[in-house]
């Protein structure tokens, strides 16, 4: 990019503070759900059918990214939401490993070719679109906004927070209550592990991908079951997905383990943003 471009980036520097991370988190949530409720389908029906994913993800999620990138670029913030300095920890880079193994296992393999070729291309534009709203919003300029007001670990704690509450959002579209507040416990989690996967690489684009892969293995298996025809070799199929699920159970343990082994160095550490004029 040229030095004009990366000047055009940055040519705004809105000063980072506490309420604009709050105001940016709670503020996706309500667009995420005043788009659902005004363009998407049914919140059970969502990716049941290429259908379901065009109207339910990719349309709203393609307007979300207008207005995600339209913010980023009025704060002049894009250097500090979309880098900064890796943790140089070379055995925490066995957490964003694990995690991508964890998420490519939870891609239901056996009978994601039968959903068929519009619903995959789809599928794979709108988790690549929620993949990146979701990572620049939370992991990105929330993050950046509560680093102008609080130590790393409340930073780690409010953005993983909000990334659950905008899950809680889900029980204005029709999920019932039970799930939806298990849905929350584990974005949580899940945001916290984005969290240090950014810490430990530097860079955003890797949760990025991670949480677009995450999403397209979940909805591959909503499609598969609504979907495709189960038939013999399905059922096969459906055997060996079996057995990659239930390695993944004690990936996503160790997953947790080292996360934890890596929260004293991860907090402690003060982060090195792109941009320090901020």
């Amino acid at each position: 990019m040229s030095d004009s471009g990366r000047a055009g980036m940055n040519s705004r520097k809105v000063k980072p503070t506490a309420l604009l991370g709050f105001a940016i988190g709670l503020g996706y949530t309500v667009l995420f759900l005043v788009l659902e409720k005004f363009l998407g389908p049914s919140y059970s029906d969502i990716g049941k059918t290429a259908d379901s994913v065009l109207r339910g993800i990719v349309v709203p999620l393609a307007i979300s990214t207008f207005v995600t990138a339209g913010l980023t670029s009025w704060l002049g913030w894009w250097r500090p939401v979309l880098r900064e300095k890796p943790l140089g920890v070379k055995w925490m880079w066995a957490i964003p490993v694990v995690l991508g193994v964890v998420v490519l296992i939870g891609i239901d393999w056996a009978q994601i070719s039968a959903v068929g070729a519009p619903y995959l291309l789809w599928l794979a534009v709108g988790t690549l679109l929620v993949g990146f709203n979701e990572e620049i919003v939370y992991r990105g300029l929330a993050l950046v906004a509560f680093r102008g007001a609080y130590k790393e670990v409340y930073v780690w704690l409010l953005t993983s927070v909000l990334f659950g509450l905008l899950h809680g959002a889900n029980v204005f579209l029709g999920q019932a209550l039970v799930p939806t507040i298990q849905q929350m416990v584990f974005a949580f989690v899940l945001g916290g592990v984005f969290y240090v996967v950014r810490r430990v690489t530097g860079v955003l684009a890797i949760p990025m991908i991670l949480h677009a892969l995450w999403d397209f293995g979940s909805f591959s298996w909503a499609g598969a079951f609504a979907v495709a025809k189960v038939g013999p070799a399905a059922l096969a199929g459906a055997n060996w997905s079996g057995l990659l699920m239930a390695v993944r159970l004690p990936l996503q343990f160790a997953l947790i383990v080292l996360c934890l082994l890596a929260a004293k160095r991860v907090f402690s550490t003060p982060a090195e943003m792109a941009d320090q004029d901020l």
